[in-house]
């Protein structure tokens, strides 16, 4: 696994949303999109369900009040879809 692209966006509290996709071959042909999160510190969390699946990172939904469908999480996602 490799990550193939990666795209953040920061909150006005410095917390950011980070989209990744993840490459499981090289040829791309299976790969996973997963949203993690950053708080002004640099910890990492999981946010999306891919996410939480494939890291041991904590759950940043309740932690950092943000989901995968928050606009900070949409707006890497969106980044992601149009590369």
């Amino acid at each position: 696994m490799r990550v193939a692209r990666a795209y953040s966006h920061e909150r006005d509290d410095g917390v950011q949303a980070i989209g990744v996709t993840i490459q499981r071959d090289d040829r791309a042909i299976q790969a996973v999109t997963a949203i993690f999160a950053a708080d002004h510190t640099g910890k990492l969390f999981s946010l999306s369900s891919d996410a939480r699946q494939m890291s041991r990172l904590p759950d940043g939904r309740e932690t950092l009040r943000m989901t995968p469908v928050d606009d900070e999480a949409q707006i890497v996602n969106s980044c992601l879809r149009d590369q």
